[in-house]
């Protein structure tokens, strides 16, 4: 991968997935896990993480929070508030 990456020619056609469901590893690939299961089947690893964010006391005594009233929730037009009118459905079968 890191050589399609790099603009280059790579051997093989870099692929990757982005998360292997729990219900599929533990039946159908026998419980592998995720590092596993990319050297099985010859696949680039990506694995994929995020960062825990952890904040003290000390830090949240530091934000500042403001509340602003951004007025009504529903749709609004220039005109004004939005309004549906109710059809009546018809439904009519052609004659024979």
């Amino acid at each position: 991968m890191l050589t399609a990456l790099a603009n280059g020619r790579p051997d093989r056609l870099p692929c990757q997935v982005h998360g292997w469901m729990d219900y599929y590893l533990d039946h159908y690939l026998g419980g592998m896990d995720w590092w596993q299961v990319f050297e099985r089947f010859g696949l680039d690893f990506a694995i994929y993480v995020e960062p825990v964010y952890e904040y003290g006391a000390q830090d949240s005594d530091n934000w500042r929070v403001e509340h602003r009233d951004l007025g009504a929730d529903g749709p609004v037009t220039p005109g004004g508030p939005t309004r549906s009118r109710r059809r009546k459905a018809s439904c009519t079968r052609p004659g024979p």
